[in-house]
């Protein structure tokens, strides 16, 4: 990784025009902290959200800020936190000092997030931060700190992976395994976005590990530690399946940032436990391709290669847009321009509406629409072979 020191932080910095305007307009009053800081440290990259500790009045800096740069202010519920959205996806986050800097960076869940820095004061790091960037080392402020938040204990496998190789410090995972029971604490749309961080990671093998071991895994993903063991060293295999597959299927995005990489690991560490047992809120879309793959599976889906095209018309009617994601946990994607071909078929007739139901004497309701199948599942299995076949498989009809 490369990572920008202290002598080069403030030229990093104030490149940004919006750190400019901040700071030309707060002063010594704001302090730049969070993860564009930890960022800009140990990758020597910059990211879309900026964090500021203001001393004193945060709706007037705010009010200058955006007179600056423009933008638009949105209140959340926290009252101490302003946020002023900007363009292509930018947001700056401006939350109220409450007591000193001091006693704020003393209660950040790690030393890689308990610094801060202003021009005056250049980087303030009272927890040694930067060394324990320097050496890959994730940890802990405080104990009590994970007490107040127990979602951080998810978040210390999760830097674990996107920052990989980092490492978790001793004494912070036995923290972590003495308060694994407490991360059912944490809202589940919080856990699922910690948690899908972790899995779009390029290699979350470590952290998983780790994260199995140290007992939080298991609340998360309610399998047995062998069961959940063995699902982590299958993710190697999806990987590799995945790796050889067309930029194509990897443009979708789902919900809470989740790729195509993070899907398939997900379903695949999952596979085993009920889909609406884990402790997760992935959205009715992620949810519904999990209920999907897991019953095919339960089903004995993985010899799809043996079924013949009636079998498979079936099945890819059944998963529905989880098709895809069972024939790569099978390892049979050389079928996945079967599957392409099926929803073609699917999604544009041989015939219009209005001449099926004039050549089969129906009108709109079910057996038209089980007529519309039958037509299409013969297209599939090349009974049918274009418009002319269809009529004429219509009026015999």
């Amino acid at each position: 990784m490369q990572q920008a020191g202290p002598q080069g932080l403030k030229m990093k910095i104030l490149a940004n025009k919006y750190q400019r305007a901040v700071f030309s307009e707060g002063g010594d009053d704001v302090f730049l902290v969070g993860g564009y800081l930890r960022e800009l440290i140990a990758r020597g990259q910059s990211s879309l959200d900026l964090d500021y500790l203001v001393v004193g009045d945060v709706r007037a800096l705010i009010r200058r800020v955006m007179g600056a740069v423009g933008g638009r202010v949105v209140e959340l519920k926290d009252e101490r936190l302003m946020r002023l959205v900007l363009p292509r996806g930018r947001t700056l986050d401006f939350t109220a000092l409450k007591g000193s800097l001091a006693e704020d960076l003393r209660g950040r869940d790690f030393t890689v997030n308990a610094m801060a820095w202003s021009p005056s004061g250049g980087l303030i790091d009272p927890h040694c931060g930067l060394d324990d960037i320097r050496v890959g080392i994730i940890r802990g402020v405080l104990r009590k700190n994970f007490l107040s938040d127990p979602l951080r204990l998810l978040r210390a496998y999760r830097f674990a992976a996107q920052y990989a190789p980092w490492r978790i410090e001793p004494r912070t995972r036995l923290i972590l395994k003495q308060l694994s029971g407490r991360i059912t604490r944490a809202a589940s749309e919080r856990i699922t976005l910690e948690f899908f961080r972790l899995l779009s990671a390029p290699t979350p093998g470590y952290a998983l590990r780790h994260a199995l071991n140290d007992g939080i895994l298991s609340k998360i993903i309610p399998l047995n530690n062998n069961k959940l063991r063995q699902n982590i060293k299958l993710i190697t295999q999806v990987d590799e399946t995945l790796e050889k597959l067309h930029k194509k299927y990897f443009i979708k995005k789902f919900p809470y940032g989740l790729g195509y990489y993070g899907l398939m690991r997900l379903q695949r560490l999952a596979s085993g436990a009920s889909p609406d047992s884990l402790r997760l809120s992935p959205g009715n879309e992620v949810l519904g391709r999990l209920r999907a793959v897991e019953s095919l599976l339960l089903e004995g889906f993985e010899g799809i290669s043996g079924l013949g095209p009636a079998e498979r018309f079936e099945l890819y009617a059944k998963a529905g847009p989880a098709a895809p994601d069972l024939l790569v946990l099978v390892q049979h994607t050389w079928l996945l321009s079967d599957w392409e071909r099926f929803v073609r078929i699917m999604d544009k007739s041989l015939l219009s509406s209005k001449e099926i139901m004039a050549l089969s004497g129906l009108g709109p309701g079910p057996a038209l629409g089980r007529l519309l199948r039958s037509m299409r599942k013969m297209q599939f299995e090349r009974t049918i072979k274009g418009p002319g076949s269809a009529r004429r498989w219509l009026s015999h009809r």
